[in-house]
């Protein structure tokens, strides 16, 4: 006939599976208070709207910055994912012009205020 178990022994491994309880259960616990902690993200400025919001970090009217998670594993990030970081005041439309030339008869120069 076996003899019984001890009970240290009993206690050691009841302790065990205890501790490791508790330790899976705490990291649930802080994974939650970590969420719940986090600032509200800021909306996106007017001028990048059309981004995709999930992908950028605003940190402020003129400081947004493309997440490291959003640019992924390919080659090419995808345009409402990138943004190129930028710390300056967007200038006034009527500074901006586009002027397009090349090999072709039409030279255009265009401005937002014509």
């Amino acid at each position: 006939m076996q003899q019984p178990t001890s009970l240290p022994r009993r206690r050691l491994l009841a302790g065990s599976a205890s501790a490791l309880a508790a330790a899976g259960l705490a990291s649930f616990q802080n994974q939650a208070m970590a969420q719940a902690a986090a600032p509200a993200a800021k909306p996106l400025p007017g001028y990048a709207s059309f981004k995709n919001a999930d992908a950028v970090i605003v940190h402020g009217s003129t400081t947004i910055e493309t997440k490291r998670s959003a640019f992924g594993s390919s080659v090419i990030t995808p345009t409402n994912q990138l943004y190129v970081r930028n710390n300056l005041p967007t200038p006034p439309n009527p500074s901006w012009l586009t002027v397009m030339h090349g090999p072709c008869r039409l030279r255009a120069s265009k401005s937002p205020s014509n």
